[in-house]
């Protein structure tokens, strides 16, 4: 149908259109929104299925549907051109819309009045009845008038208008279903959306994976055991009194703190299930000290505090969109903290369980959590308590804890009894080695001897369930150790009895899952097995079975069912195994470093670089060993000398199919990854590449060969996917020695990364005094150059609140009137997050105290509104400055 025989339809279609939306808003003005009859007509039962409210929303879908087919094309000039051409309407498609939008006028208009309006609020059965009756009445007046010669238009037109109106019923009812089913439909979808994106952002916070310990420990835990603990009155009043303060559970090694820490969430989640109330764990493990960073404590804690809601907070939603490709730059580690902080106000309890505190490192975990404490008291200091496990010698660092009070924790002998009684009863030949009366004699003589710890039991349980005949039992009895020492020396001797081949199985995997710098699942500990020095591929028939690898070391390591994780029964096992010379190993770190890079050097490897994404990705699924050999090889270099991996490690750092394989193995899980891939080429085809990777695992001696190797060649200033250079990456990992190596060959202070960041930045926003200190004997003009968000390197140290930092920066000769993006001083900073010795630095070094950034605001009004109301007193005392200083907008920020 072309356009000049629809247009008058079209345009009676839109005229139409225009009348009924006008007596849709002349309803609502009318009857719902005006105080006129206000009272009669909130009486009305306007429910989802009375006649007037289907109207009403069928009409304004039917309209927004003409709309949308009247709509213009979002296309070009050649688009728009056509839609000129070519009509969305048949004739007679216009024609029944015309009837339908008049039937739609008719209802409306019947309604204006309110007894009319008050029919049309009831269900369509009784309203097409009592339309039904009315009409009739009509057509009786019309031929009444008819009759006596009077005139009979408005009976004729109340007639027509009801017939109209008695047609629209069955079609709305029909629409109503349909409308239904539709909305229902888009809830579905609108619902399975929000739970696809919650799902998305509580992965990228936390993997499930980082959350297995507590399952791990929730499956050994016996019924019935740590009575004695909940009952404890000091467990009681830090769990049932309004006032807060932290509980620090302390106990020697093997004592049972994790499990007790699992104990206490479930019974803190049984005992609090209101949605108000969260609990929250998190489990320091010394083996992940590189991987568990203060953010990856942060970002645990967020996941479990947004999973317990059916939607993400808009905070939370908001922060995962802006940095949820900074994989590498973690510098948002603040905004990380403000956004925890917020999710926390959203609670009225919250109790965080931490385990092991004492195997965080002091320089970065240890104060990484007392930032994130600090951050989630912010709000609301009464509502966030925590409990913390620990061995006895972290009580020099309590002073940092809320009030503390402290229990001492020891393995009761009931709990003793009940953990052996399930690992006899678990156990699936107990039963022809242990008959009741040797089964008591068992259980008596482990819970005497084990000097209030579970792990000597445990180990020792271990060890009399693998005899055969009770005689063995009896005689194993009386040889047991009552020490852990003695009772991992035993077991190695029982190791050392074993077939060489059994034996040396058994020493291999007691050295990877000791010696790693993470855990290691089965699959990569058995590649790890596989690999033969000098082979050019991997033989999969030298990979051992799993039950072999556990078998042969009698008890010391387990395998987590769900991650596959094979990991030491405990962390005094690990330290017995590091740190005691007992000769099983030989030179652990060369071992483990040339048969890293051998690994890397397989053929398979090298043919990696050729691969599309999702082949590469499944590639590397083969190859499980690649991800720890490729990213970790240079931790287990750090202790060994050059000279004794530098025929392999030197090919390596000069194969530019190698070097990117890394490169790809390290990022190519991020999205952006496909845009970085040229940058990922240049880098690895550079004559730099080799020395960034060293130098990022402070390989000083490696460098320097490297060095020599590219004198002719050198590229100092070789960037990664992110802009660093060698002397960045050093800067980052805090290698001093590898920093000023690099700067004595002429690596430049001053570069920046795509992050706008330069190497003394980074530094600082580790915390990496002696890097610092290092740089600056290199020149000062490093500290004006600007960075993120406009932050000098002073910036970072005043909002990280480092004061020995600070004061380093400040004596270099530091700019302490430098403005960020935001016009905002280093001041500033210190006083927001409520530094305030820091913020004492800065007002004794010259500080402006009356200076205004881009929203008006001075330091103070950030000391008032944020920090602590001390920084007030002290900035007065010390300046004379006060609020009166400042500009105020608004007497909130006072």
């Amino acid at each position: 149908m072309d356009g000049v025989s629809v247009a008058s339809g079209i345009a009676g279609l839109i005229s139409l259109a225009i009348q009924v939306s006008g007596t849709i808003t002349t309803y609502y003005n009318a009857i719902k929104d005006r105080s006129k009859n206000s009272k009669n007509a909130r009486g009305l039962s306007f429910d989802t299925n009375s006649i007037l409210q289907r109207a009403i929303s069928d009409c304004r879908d039917r309209i927004e549907r003409i709309g949308d087919a009247l709509k213009p094309s979002d296309g070009g000039r050649l688009a728009r051109a056509i839609d000129k051409l070519t009509w969305p309407f048949e004739h007679k498609d216009v024609i029944q819309m015309v009837q339908n939008l008049r039937a739609y006028r008719e209802t409306f208009h019947f309604a204006v009045t309110l007894e009319n309006c008050k029919l049309l609020s009831q269900g369509s059965e009784d309203v097409r009845e009592k339309l039904q009756e009315i009409l009739e009445a009509w057509k009786a007046t019309q031929e009444l008038f008819v009759q006596k010669g009077l005139p009979s238009d408005e009976a004729s037109k109340k007639a027509s208008q009801l017939e109209q109106i008695i047609g629209l019923v069955p079609m709305l009812a029909k629409t109503s279903e349909g409308v239904s089913e539709l909305s229902r439909a888009a809830r579905l979808a609108e619902l399975r959306e929000r739970d696809r994106r919650t799902a998305d952002i509580l992965e990228w916070l936390a993997p499930v994976s980082w959350l297995h310990k507590h399952r791990d420990l929730q499956v050994k835990l016996a019924q019935g055991t740590g009575k004695s603990f909940l009952q404890h009155p000091d467990f009681t009043s830090w769990h049932e009194h309004t006032s807060s303060h932290d509980l620090l559970c302390i106990g020697g090694p093997g004592v049972g703190k994790s499990m007790l820490c699992a104990l206490v969430v479930d019974q803190l989640r049984a005992k609090f299930k209101t949605k108000d109330v969260i609990v929250a764990y998190y489990y320091y493990d010394y083996a992940e000290q590189l991987s568990q960073n203060p953010p990856h404590l942060a970002r645990s804690l967020l996941r479990q505090l947004c999973s317990a809601r059916e939607t993400v907070a808009p905070s939370v939603a908001e922060f995962y969109q802006r940095t949820r490709n900074d994989v590498k730059d973690q510098t948002w580690f603040h905004d990380l903290l403000a956004v925890l902080g917020q999710v926390v106000a959203t609670y009225t309890q919250c109790f965080i369980v931490i385990d092991a505190f004492d195997e965080a490192d002091a320089q970065s975990q240890q104060r990484g959590l007392f930032e994130v404490m600090d951050a989630m008291r912010s709000f609301t200091r009464n509502a966030v308590k925590f409990l913390v496990t620990a061995r006895p010698h972290v009580l020099n660092t309590t002073s940092r804890f809320h009030n503390p009070v402290t229990i001492d924790i020891m393995a009761e002998a009931q709990d003793i009894r009940l953990f052996l009684t399930k690992a006899i009863n678990d156990h699936r030949d107990s039963e022809f080695s242990l008959d009741d009366s040797l089964r008591g004699q068992v259980l008596d003589t482990l819970c005497n001897s084990a000097n209030g710890m579970f792990l000597l039991p445990a180990l020792h349980i271990q060890t009399i369930l693998d005899q055969i005949t009770k005689a063995d039992v009896k005689r194993t009895l009386r040889h047991l150790s009552n020490n852990l020492t003695g009772a991992f020396q035993s077991t190695i001797e029982r190791i050392s009895s074993l077939a060489q081949t059994r034996r040396d199985l058994a020493y291999k995997t007691l050295m990877w899952t000791s010696h790693a710098t993470r855990p290691l699942s089965v699959s990569e500990l058995q590649h790890a097995m596989a690999v033969r020095l000098g082979d050019n591929d991997l033989d999969i028939d030298n990979i051992p079975p799993e039950q072999a690898l556990v078998a042969c070391c009698c008890g010391l390591v387990v395998v987590d069912p769900e991650s596959s994780i094979i990991r030491l029964v405990h962390r005094s096992l690990e330290e017995y195994l590091r740190d005691h010379d007992h000769g099983l190993f030989g030179e652990v770190n060369l071992l483990m470093t040339r048969t890293c890079l051998h690994y890397i050097s397989l053929d398979p490897i090298k043919s990696l670089t050729t691969k599309n994404r999702n082949d590469f990705a499944a590639a590397i699924e083969n190859l499980p060993f690649l991800a720890y050999a490729a990213l970790g090889w240079g931790h287990h270099a750090y202790s060994v000398r050059a000279s004794d991996i530098s025929d392999l490690a030197l090919p390596l750092l000069s194969d530019s199919q190698v070097l990117l394989t890394i490169a790809r193995v390290r990022d190519h899980q991020s999205p952006d990854f496909r845009k970085w891939k040229e940058r990922a080429w240049d880098w690895a085809s550079s004559c730099g590449a080799g020395i960034s990777l060293a130098s990022a695992f402070g390989l000083t001696q490696l460098v320097q060969l490297l060095i020599h190797k590219n004198k002719h060649h050198l590229r100092l200033d070789a960037r990664n996917l992110y802009g660093s250079t060698p002397l960045h990456e050093a800067a980052f990992n805090g290698h001093e020695g590898v920093a000023e190596l690099l700067l004595e060959h002429g690596a430049n202070l001053l570069d920046t990364n795509y992050g706008s960041a330069t190497p003394i930045y980074l530094a600082v926003t580790q915390g990496r005094l002696p890097m610092v200190r290092t740089l600056l004997k290199y020149g000062r003009e490093q500290l004006d150059v600007p960075g993120p968000r406009g932050f000098t390197a002073l910036h970072k140290a005043a909002e990280q609140g480092i004061e020995e930092l600070v004061v380093t920066i400040l004596e270099a000769g530091a700019l302490v009137a430098a403005h960020d993006d935001h016009d905002m001083t280093a001041l500033h900073l210190a006083a927001r997050r409520g530094h305030l010795s820091v913020a004492r630095l800065f007002v004794s070094h010259g500080a402006v105290v009356h200076v205004e950034d881009r929203e008006g605001l001075c330091p103070l009004d950030y000391a008032a509104t944020g920090g602590p109301r001390a920084l007030d007193s002290a900035s007065s005392s010390s300046t004379g400055w006060s609020h009166a200083d400042c500009h105020f907008p608004s007497t909130a920020q006072c």
